[in-house]
């Protein structure tokens, strides 16, 4: 009896033993770095030379060399980013994602990175600057805006079809040249692309006023569930902010003083807020 005790308690120690010297497998860090986004408008994601160029791949890069992966850009159409970031086929989107919107998707966003807003362009040719609300300024006039944008949203909520007529345009290039045309009066659009129109394409005709309709936080997001990439770029995004990174990648793309200096010259004065047909 005590001979086979003493077998049992052997076994038992050798199983002790043997667990103790077991250590779990670690968690390896993914190499890769999946990073969705649609070629938007420049200056926020474009394609020149054959390499994505702009806000956000500057951003991402970065962001894939402060966290060691290798980045993989997988470019697709803005209505299919969520559900292939939900999938899992994707690590974070990087595509200018409106905070509160993509909170209601149930997607895990990122602290803000950049503040965009709609604002108004008009031919320089035509109008001079009174001081006056948008949607006053807007009454009796033709307004063009771009489909599926937040501009179209605004269009919606602020103007009324008996007193405004609204063009839908598919990009900020088609409304521009019915703008140049005398189609439409107003464009309204995202500052940042309107700058772009106005600034790097060398455009003289078309002005941007200085008034922003509508503000909002642009974030980045990451599927849910992955709250450990979520924290890591919000630090990367503070971090940023604290050593000027930020702001240095935004003022390569849209650089603020050649945006004020849009309202500095002759009767462009930053001060005024609207503008009437002569």
């Amino acid at each position: 009896m005590n001979t086979r005790l003493s077998a049992l308690l052997l076994i038992l120690i050798f199983h002790l033993v043997g667990s103790g010297c077991t250590h779990p497998a670690k968690q390896t860090r993914p190499s890769q770095l999946r990073v969705g986004l649609s070629l938007q408008h420049p200056p926020m994601a474009f394609t020149e030379n054959n390499r994505l160029e702009g806000i956000e791949p500057d951003l991402a890069r970065l962001a894939a060399r402060s966290l060691d992966r290798r980045i993989q850009f997988v470019v697709l159409k803005p209505e299919e980013l969520i559900p292939a970031l939900k999938r899992r086929d994707l690590d974070v989107i990087v595509d200018g994602l409106a905070l509160t919107e993509s909170t209601d998707e149930g997607l895990l966003m990122t602290h803000p990175y950049f503040q965009s807003g709609q604002r108004l362009a008009v031919l320089d040719r035509d109008y001079e600057y009174q001081d006056r609300s948008a949607p006053l300024l807007l009454l009796n006039s033709r307004v063009g805006y771009i489909r599926k944008s937040a501009g179209e949203k605004y269009v919606k909520e602020h103007l009324t079809p008996h007193q405004t007529k609204t063009y839908s345009f598919h990009s900020t290039d088609e409304a521009a040249r019915s703008l140049r045309s005398g189609r439409i009066d107003f464009l309204i659009d995202e500052g940042p692309k309107i700058w772009w129109l106005t600034q790097k394409s060398g455009e003289s005709e078309i002005i941007v006023l200085p008034k922003t309709l509508t503000r909002v936080d642009l974030s980045w997001a990451v599927a849910p569930g992955n709250s450990g990439l979520q924290s890591e770029l919000n630090t990367l995004i503070d971090q940023w902010r604290t050593t000027n990174e930020l702001g240095r990648i935004i003022e390569k793309w849209v650089p603020s003083s050649s945006f004020r200096e849009t309202f500095r010259s002759g009767r462009h004065r930053a001060t005024v807020s609207g503008l009437n047909r002569r």
